[in-house]
């Protein structure tokens, strides 16, 4: 600032730079704040969403104090207009990491596992929100190929669980229990469904069922496991696993 004169000088011209706190990055930064407070109120903590309204508030104290710039005053009162901008400088950074944060996805909850015992009926919901039931029945371990030609890879065996699965929603429910149906080793591994048929049970219709209201089905989901290996878990997720629906698993034992 030239003097005491109402022209703003080059000096005092750059502290308000864009990059700096300028009026249109104040406007910008609370607007900012504004949509992130509101966008994440459901997906955070409150205690964000108070420290971006604390923060908001601040800046709009400091912009009425910009709107009051000094034109005509002493070197005193320029020097405190300089240390309020500073503030706003620091209090402008602090709402950007704090909106980067909120911008952020949140974690994925991992859904938790209902663990019941062999022949217990779990209920779950298919992708349309239809209710149904799986109970464990049996499992088969080993389980012969249906012929002299199926055979288990060298040093595995076939595994069977063989389910119950029970309509109990209004309307029909098909899906696949090949992609439902996974077994839990000893050995902490999860193994997916081998399509070999066996001797001992049916694998549905080729691992799918259609079940209208009120009815029920066994079929058996065929694996492979090397050998040594036990089965530890007979798990079930719904939906082959998309979404949030809890899977659920039983004991083998």
């Amino acid at each position: 600032m030239a003097g005491t004169h109402g022209r703003m000088g080059d000096h005092d011209r750059r502290r308000v730079r864009p990059g700096h706190a300028t009026l249109c990055a104040l406007a910008t930064c609370l607007a900012l704040a504004a949509v992130a407070s509101a966008g994440a109120s459901a997906a955070r903590p409150s205690t964000a969403d108070a420290r971006v309204s604390a923060l908001a508030a601040r800046e709009r104290a400091v912009l009425a104090q910009l709107t009051a710039y000094p034109k005509r005053g002493s070197a005193a009162a320029r020097r405190s207009w300089s240390a309020r901008l500073a503030t706003l400088e620091a209090a402008q950074t602090k709402a950007e990491a704090l909106l980067a944060g909120l911008a952020a996805p949140a974690p994925a909850k991992t859904p938790s596992v209902v663990v019941a015992h062999l022949g217990a009926a779990l209920p779950f919901r298919d992708d349309k929100g239809d209710a149904y039931s799986v109970a464990l029945v049996r499992v088969i371990d080993p389980a012969k190929g249906a012929d002299q030609y199926t055979t288990a890879n060298p040093g595995e065996r076939f595994v069977a669980a063989v389910f119950t699965i029970a309509n109990a929603g209004s309307a029909s429910t098909t899906d696949d229990a090949n992609t439902n149906a996974t077994v839990l080793g000893s050995n902490a591994v999860s193994y997916s469904a081998d399509f070999d048929p066996v001797a001992e049970c049916t694998n549905f219709n080729g691992g799918t069922y259609q079940l209208g209201r009120g009815q029920s089905l066994t079929g058996c989901v065929v694996f492979q496991l090397p050998a040594g290996v036990k089965v530890a878990r007979v798990q079930w997720s719904p939906n082959g696993g998309v979404g949030n629906a809890s899977p659920g698993a039983w004991k083998a034992g």
